[in-house]
């Protein structure tokens, strides 16, 4: 897993845009699995909630590519209590298989100890995880953004190449946003996302004092697929 850190955050940015031309890629909807990213404004993007991106110098349209949404907790088309308890078992290594789980108002909730995880289905599926622990002493920036790190980097559903997006500060407790890449360009989500799911960003992760209290993230994959 490639993690653009703050440190070649610009380098990263330069790149997508030499090989974008200058687009960003928007994710706005799964209808059918599968979306298309650039500047096309064509009735197939348009059915997909595809915002037109940039358009390169000299007005030439971006090429256009589809992508295919993947979700790992889908089981047989459908969304199965035991195979998403499964699959957020890591969450849960002092405890094994014994941990609690009630589905509720279509929300599937797992606790053991201090730790919570609720899965969201909707219109944009999202993984919540939370940590009642209370945190030890005080840490610096560097070590939140560490545990950020290694939090995400321990999600082995996180298959994408990522990048810090933006950070905040407040009520003692660090914010980092993270969105994905595709072909170097930075995969924003769409309004219509943003909307469904209160996420500014593919990946948020809250740290108090090194200790990760509030991780969540759209649980999609995405991969580029045939022209």
């Amino acid at each position: 897993m490639k993690v653009n850190t703050l440190k070649n955050i610009a380098i990263v940015i330069l790149v997508a845009l030499a090989v974008a031309l200058t687009s960003k890629l928007w994710f706005e909807n799964i209808s059918g699995h599968s979306f298309f990213i650039g500047n096309a404004v064509s009735d197939d993007a348009m059915s997909a909630g595809v915002k037109p991106a940039a358009v390169k110098p000299g007005g030439d349209p971006i090429e256009m590519f589809s992508v295919t949404v993947t979700n790992p907790y889908m089981s047989d088309g459908g969304l199965l209590k035991d195979n998403i308890k499964k699959l957020v078992g890591y969450f849960f290594p002092d405890f094994a298989s014994q941990y609690d789980d009630i589905t509720k108002d279509n929300v599937f909730t797992y606790s053991a100890g201090d730790v919570v995880v609720k899965y969201r289905p909707g219109k944009f599926d999202v993984l919540e995880y939370y940590n009642y622990r209370l945190p030890g002493k005080s840490a610096s920036p560097g070590a939140d953004y560490t545990a950020a790190l290694r939090f995400i980097a321990a999600d082995k559903l996180v298959t994408n190449n990522y990048f810090l997006a933006d950070t905040e500060s407040a009520d003692g407790q660090s914010i980092y946003y993270f969105d994905y890449t595709l072909r170097n360009a930075p995969l924003e989500l769409g309004a219509d996302c943003e909307t469904a799911t209160g996420l500014a960003s593919a990946i948020e992760v809250t740290v108090r004092n090194g200790l990760v209290v509030r991780y969540e993230r759209l649980v999609y994959q995405f991969e580029e697929g045939q022209q």
